[in-house]
């Protein structure tokens, strides 16, 4: 048809198009330079369809910054797509933070200057962002071994801190989501997994952590229990 383009198709068609072409069910790897499966050459057609694409490739996938031998990835990233990409961005996959020093008492317990440094990050560029989730291995490591040996009153104290870390990158953010294996639910156990849920946090078992709410981690960790007794 004479005068046809791409941008005479509605907005809603173009958007299907964009999201058959740029999002994925797999986590999004900043540092892979091509991603298996994504039409990201997509952006590079016109000024217009970057503008319109960005905001799905950015805000329906789920990125990646877990990579504990490059701590600036989230800040490199961030700056190679610039201020508008970053604003789109929705969901994101952090390390748990790790503790720098543990003592009872108000400002004793600190945590990592890379965590702190990362969730600044996140307020800072990322306005929009609206689930946070948390790689299941350094989680397992930080829950059940450092946390779990402390004294209720002292173990209370820093999951408030880590709550309070998670919640100051922005008022936008809906969802806290702790990603374990099902073997490390069990090995927490029903009762641990209920505190870290009471801090409004949701325990996911597998990568589909999209729809997870608090309490599935712990009927996971309950079910698992029951199958090997």
């Amino acid at each position: 048809m004479e005068g046809t383009s791409f941008f005479s198709l509605p907005r809603e068609i173009r958007d299907q198009i964009y999201e058959l072409c740029l999002v994925s069910t797999a986590t999004f790897q900043p540092l892979e330079r091509s991603q298996r499966g994504l039409a990201v050459h997509l952006l590079r057609a016109s000024t217009a369809v970057h503008a319109e694409a960005c905001a799905v490739l950015y805000g329906q996938n789920r990125f990646e910054f877990v990579d504990p031998v490059r701590p600036r990835v989230l800040d490199a990233f961030l700056a190679r797509i610039g201020a508008a990409a970053a604003a789109h961005l929705r969901h994101v996959l952090i390390p748990f933070p790790r503790l720098a020093s543990v003592s009872p008492g108000p400002g004793a317990t600190t945590l990592n200057p890379n965590d702190v440094a990362l969730a600044a990050s996140l307020r800072r560029r990322c306005p929009r962002l609206r689930t946070l989730s948390t790689e299941y291995l350094s989680t397992f490591v930080m829950l059940g071994s450092e946390v779990a040996r402390l004294e209720p009153p002292l173990r209370r104290e820093v999951l408030a801190l880590l709550d309070a870390h998670f919640r100051s990158v922005g008022p936008s953010l809906r969802h806290i989501i702790v990603r374990l294996h099902e073997e490390d639910v069990f090995h927490l156990g029903a009762g641990r997994t209920e505190e870290i849920e009471s801090r409004g946090w949701a325990v996911c078992t597998d990568d589909d952590d999209d729809d997870v709410r608090p309490g599935d981690g712990r009927r996971v960790a309950q079910q698992f229990t029951t199958h090997t007794q």
